[in-house]
Parts: structure tokens; C-alpha cells; sequence
């Protein structure tokens, strides 16, 4: 560490005075000698650094954040300092500090900052500065190859930048080092195979790669390219006969059991995981839901039934709100009413849903309990005055009907 001035005899007495009431936890008399210390010597680091780490300490952080400005520029080669400060910048919502900070880390390290360099590369995706951004993550994906989140963050910046095709192409870029290199696993000598050089595939990945596909619309594709990539991430690859009815995925429950080359796979095949990770299972139901493949959809679905709802929950609402969106709202009932006994899911928007549902099958009177509790809370709501008029307009057309 390079070393300034010596400092004067008069200024190295009040520094370890300061010092010293420092570690005693004495913070006023510690804080006055390092300001008397800042006033003979303007150029003092520990003074300003300690000064900061005192208004720190008394949760004055605007001001321990102005300390260690001046401190920083008293170092400027201290990256890691750069790096705190930059950090605590965040945490204050300072950005434009915040990036400044993290560039000079960035420069003071020669660009090895890895740290630095990653978390400014969110700042200026949360900024929307997304070329920025991208270049930022592509430098540190040259750098760390195998660093999973340093791809996921280029995935979605790629995405707000419109560049889904780009996001797709790395993830199956990496697919297929991964496919090269298990088969070289296979066909020689580990020892004699260098180590991978990308991020490791696995259900995480396919499970981004399949929401980029949903992204495009490109439900029958998602649909192929989850059949595939599960199949090899469960070691039967080689089961491509499934694909002879492109739009059934057996393979996945129980029919599979009904197909006759399965029927005909030894032991050892049949053993092999053919389960898919809800999330994914979700996603191939959205996909054929979206393919206008219903039943499918459904039998997807329903698996989701016996996970736990509080620890699934997105995923009900997910299906939910989906089958809502398509009219099969008997079917969404199954999923939004179970959200609807835990708070964290029991929103206006939750409960409008299931009225909504309730009305369109038919059952009048628990619709209207919920539109009316929904009124109670909200008087204004125009939404739900409408959804209760036409539920009484139902109501007298349906006594008319009987009458006839």
C-alpha cells in the first residue's frame, strides 16, 4: 500500500489518543480528536476512515458516507474500499455516487474487481442503461464462465433490450457445451477431459430457457424443447420415440406406463427419473394451455394440487389466473380459492378473480358475498357496482326462464 506524508509529531499523539478512545468505545472524545487531527493534517486517511466508521456506528450513515468520500480519494489504489463505499451508497440510494464508487474500484484494480464490476452492471440495469449493462455482463461472462447468476443477469437485460432471440441462443450455446461434454465423459477417460467451461444445465436453466421461449409465444416449440432438454437431463436422451405423439406428454405420468416401447425398455431404463420439477411442469401446461391443448394443460396442472400451497404459491396463482383467462373457470376455482387462505395471496385482485369465476359458473350467492365484501372495502370500485348489477340481471333473467 503506497504511503503519503509522514505525519507530524503533534498529529501522531493525537491519533493515538484518538485511537485510544476509539477501542475504549469513548466515540465523542474520539470523534473530537479526529477532527482536530483533520485540521492540522487534511490528508489524514485513518482520521476520515474512523470518523466515518463512528457515524456508522451511530446510524448516521449519510454522514459516515461523506467521510469515506474523502477518505477513498485520500487511497484512490484501494479498491476494496471503493467497493464499501460504493455499497453503502446503494443501501443510501445514492446511485450516481454508487456508480462513480464502483468505477473507481473497478479502475483501481485493473478491471478484477469481479465484484465491483457485477454489481455495477445491476445498477445500470435498474437504471435502464442497458447497453451498458450487457457490455458489463458480457466481459464478466469472458471472465467467469461459470458463474451461473452472470448469465441470468445478461438473460435479462438481453430481454429488456428485446434481444430474446440473443438470451435463447446462449442458454442453448451453453446446452450444448454441456451435451459435448458429458459425451466426452462417456467415450473417454475423465482424467483426460478438461473441465467444462460454461455454466453446469440444469433444471434452473431449462426453466429460464423455457420462459424466453413463452416470452416469444413459441408455445409448440417451448413445448419440444422441454420434452428434449428433460429427457437428457435424466439420461435417456436416447428415448426419442416419444416425440412420435408430439402432442401427448406421457412420458411424464402415468399413461407412459400404457405405451408399449416403454413397456419394452429394460430394467434399467424404467428406473431412470421420468418426474419433472413443478415449475417446469408448470410451464409445459402453460405452453399447451396456450396451444389451445386443454387437456393436456390440465393433466399438467393438477400435479400442482399436491404440492404445498404456501410454498408454491406464485405457481397457483400462475395457474389460476391462466385458466381464468381462458374461460375453464371451474377449474381456476380449484387453484385461486386455495390461495385464498393465506394473506400473503389474498389480495382485492385475488378475491375479484374468484368472484368472477364463482359468477360464471353459476354460483350467484357466493359471488356476490365476495363482490359485496370487496364494495366493503373499496366503495368506489366501479369494477365490482358493474360485476353486482349484472349478477342481478342474471338473477331476474334466470327467474323469467323458469317462469316460461
Amino acid at each position: 500500500m503506497r504511503q503519503g506524508a509522514e505525519p507530524t509529531p503533534e498529529v501522531k499523539k493525537l491519533l493515538s489518543e484518538a485511537n485510544e478512545a476509539f477501542v475504549r468505545n469513548d466515540l465523542q472524545v474520539a470523534m473530537d480528536l479526529y477532527l482536530a487531527i483533520v485540521k492540522l493534517d487534511n490528508k489524514n486517511f485513518p482520521a476520515y476512515k474512523t470518523l466515518g466508521e463512528i457515524y456508522k456506528m451511530q446510524g448516521n450513515f449519510n454522514k459516515c458516507s461523506n467521510f469515506w468520500l474523502l477518505a477513498a480519494h485520500l487511497h484512490p489504489w484501494d479498491y476494496e474500499f471503493w467497493r464499501m463505499l460504493a455499497e453503502l451508497s446503494v443501501k443510501l440510494g445514492h446511485m450516481r455516487q454508487a456508480l462513480y464508487c464502483y468505477s473507481k474500484a473497478i479502475k483501481a484494480s485493473h478491471n478484477r474487481d469481479y465484484a465491483s464490476i457485477f454489481d455495477r452492471a445491476i445498477l445500470y440495469r435498474e437504471k435502464a442503461q442497458y447497453k451498458r449493462a450487457a457490455e458489463s455482463f458480457q466481459k464478466l461472462r469472458q471472465a467467469l464462465p461459470t458463474e451461473t447468476k452472470v448469465i441470468r443477469e445478461l438473460a435479462m437485460v438481453y430481454v429488456e433490450q428485446n434481444r430474446i432471440n440473443d438470451a435463447i441462443s446462449m442458454y442453448c450455446n451453453i446446452l450444448e457445451d454441456n451435451i459435448s461434454y458429458r459425451k466426452a465423459l462417456e467415450d473417454t477417460d475423465q482424467s483426460d477431459v478438461p473441465p467444462l467451461k460454461s455454466v453446469e444445465f440444469g433444471w434452473s436453466e431449462l426453466n429460464i430457457l423455457s420462459e424466453l421461449y413463452g416470452k416469444r409465444a413459441a408455445w409448440s416449440t417451448g413445448c419440444s424443447v422441454i420434452r428434449r432438454i428433460s429427457r437428457w437431463l435424466q439420461m435417456r436422451e436416447g428415448q426419442t420415440w416419444w416425440d412420435d405423439k408430439p402432442d401427448e406428454d406421457i412420458e411424464f405420468d402415468d399413461r407412459r406406463y400404457e405405451n408399449k416401447k416403454y413397456d419394452k425398455l429394460p430394467p434399467k431404463e424404467k428406473l431412470k427419473d421420468y418426474e419433472l420439477p413443478i415449475d417446469i411442469r408448470i410451464q409445459l401446461g402453460s405452453f399447451r394451455l396456450n396451444a389451445k391443448k386443454h387437456d393436456e394443460a390440465l393433466k399438467h396442472f393438477y400435479f400442482l394440487l399436491d404440492e404445498n400451497v404456501e410454498e408454491t404459491g406464485d405457481l397457483y396463482l400462475l395457474v389460476g389466473t391462466e385458466l381464468e383467462r381462458v374461460g375453464l373457470y371451474e377449474h381456476a376455482l380449484k387453484f385461486l380459492q386455495r390461495l385464498s387462505y393465506f394473506d400473503d395471496y389474498n389480495t382485492s385482485d385475488l378475491v375479484m378473480s374468484i368472484a368472477k369465476c364463482l359468477r360464471e359458473v353459476g354460483d350467484f350467492e357466493q359471488a356476490r358475498t365476495a363482490y359485496t365484501k370487496l364494495l366493503a372495502y373499496d366503495p368506489s370500485n366501479v369494477e365490482v357496482k358493474v360485476a353486482l348489477a349484472e349478477k342481478v340481471k342474471i338473477q331476474i333473467k334466470s327467474q323469467f326462464s323458469y317462469g316460461c
